[in-house]
């Protein structure tokens, strides 16, 4: 069954050194979701040791790595409308609410 996966990380030496980390998270993951510098959102039948032990040879000794899979209940944030949709369309969430002053790209699940 698949699962949401949370990665995030930090990356310490130039973005251009980590393009083997990078695509094995686009090719590799079912769907994605990166609208935040140092987190993807992954849906994959893969677990989260799986994940790291891919990941960590694309990555240099003083970076860091978290790997977790999420069962999400609630959401807030600010984020532009294409990673809210992302969300909703592949089921993270169904029922997103705005509260009457919340800019569209406000979202708030509870």
């Amino acid at each position: 069954m698949p699962k949401l996966l949370l990665i995030s990380y930090d990356l310490k030496g130039p973005l251009s050194i980590y393009e083997g980390f990078f695509s094995e998270l686009r090719e590799k993951a079912d769907l994605w979701w990166h609208h935040l510098d140092s987190t993807w959102l992954i849906r994959s039948e893969r677990d989260p040791k799986y994940w790291a032990s891919i990941l960590r040879p694309h990555m240099q000794p003083s970076d860091n790595l978290l790997v977790m899979e999420i069962a999400c209940q609630a959401y807030f944030g600010w984020l532009p409308a294409e990673a809210w949709d992302w969300l909703k369309e592949n089921n993270i969430k169904t029922t997103p609410y705005l509260t009457p002053h919340q800019p569209r790209n406000e979202y708030q699940v509870s």
